[in-house]
């Protein structure tokens, strides 16, 4: 792949690709001007022809590059083109909002669109890894099978990045503490900077998670400091603030306990995850964080389809879009919570139920 293009050329690509925080756009755009100069000679493009490019070539990257709309398509706005394009040297801008194709993108269309349609799958999977394979139901039949196969799923994907540890604890307590009759839904997004709640439930407590290592007192006051800013402090005083975070050392699980706040910690939601025992639990976990990470993840574009498809019947076009409602009714908010942070036991959760 890399003897068959410019090295210049090569790192401007890569830089596009890498540089792409969750959807991939500027190696879409420059894709889909390069395809259309390839396919019709063209060299001069308007703003809606480069929009039209870029939303033809997201089709075409979901369908016949990747298979699946994750981290992909994010919304086309004109400062891609006037801006981002520019920057990387694929087009020079003209008078009128018009956009010259530079010529040593056009004379190099067929190589840079081989390097693009390459390098998309390989980077898009090292960011989402196994996720993108839980869409299918006989992948994730399979690795809930066994206890152990399904832990070993989910240990890989919580350790890769902070929002794979966000999306399994998730999808693990969610699971979980619905055993209880209680309800957890996700009220943010992975790169969301509220700093606030990112697990809200229908019992009164909120979570926070943190993808982080505490080690000494310093560190741990520092988060508390945060939860006093985050929350009021009537409900820290009450425990109802549950902290999820990657790693704590025995004094600081200590000082939050003493502080009210409930922590928990990965070992403590791999552990919640070795208690599911039936399949159908096991592989809802699987279910559910597929789709917290198609919420975030998935195509602007593919979603505008849901309106006017570009192509009728395509399988890619989402449903509704909404996130799933949960019910209310939780009735013993104190059990559920304990559940969560003492979380290994192994009582029946109805043993908390009158």
């Amino acid at each position: 792949m890399d003897q068959v293009i410019d090295a210049g050329l090569r790192d401007q690509l890569e830089s596009m690709i890498t540089r792409s925080k969750t959807k991939l756009i500027a190696p879409l755009l420059t894709a889909g001007i390069l395809r259309e100069h390839a396919a019709s000679g063209k060299v001069d493009f308007s703003e809606s022809a480069m929009r039209a490019a870029y939303e033809a070539e997201v089709c075409h990257a979901v369908r016949h590059v990747l298979g699946h709309s994750l981290h992909i398509g994010g919304q086309y706005e004109d400062a891609y083109s006037s801006r981002t394009l520019p920057k990387y040297g694929v087009v020079s801008p003209k008078p009128g909002r018009t956009y010259a194709l530079v010529p040593r993108y056009a004379e190099r269309a067929e190589e840079c669109l081989r390097y693009i349609a390459a390098r998309l799958p390989v980077f898009v999977e090292a960011k989402l890894g196994g996720v993108i394979g839980l869409q299918s139901a006989e992948r994730r039949l399979a690795a809930s099978a066994t206890v152990p196969a399904f832990l070993s799923v989910l240990d890989e994907e919580i350790r890769r990045s902070a929002a794979h540890f966000e999306i399994v604890s998730f999808a693990v307590l969610r699971t979980h503490l619905e055993k209880f009759a209680c309800r957890l839904y996700r009220s943010s997004r992975t790169s969301a900077r509220d700093r606030g709640i990112d697990i809200a439930t229908d019992f009164g407590a909120v979570y926070q998670i943190k993808d982080m290592h505490l080690r000494t007192i310093q560190d741990v006051q520092e988060v508390y400091s945060e939860l006093l800013t985050n929350f009021d402090l009537g409900r820290l005083q009450d425990g109802k603030v549950v902290l999820v975070i990657d790693d704590l050392s025995v004094a600081c699980r200590q000082f939050l306990i003493e502080m009210r706040v409930r922590p928990v910690a990965r070992d403590d939601i791999m552990r919640l995850a070795s208690l599911l025992s039936e399949p159908e639990d096991r592989q809802k976990v699987l279910r559910v964080i597929y789709e917290e990470f198609e919420r975030e993840y998935r195509s602007d574009i593919c979603m505008s389809c849901r309106v006017t498809p570009r192509i009728p019947g395509c399988s890619f076009i989402p449903g509704d879009g909404s996130p799933p409602a949960f019910a209310v009714g939780a009735q013993d908010e104190d059990a559920a919570v304990a559940a969560t942070a003492e979380g290994c036991s192994s009582r029946s959760p109805h043993a908390h139920r009158e």
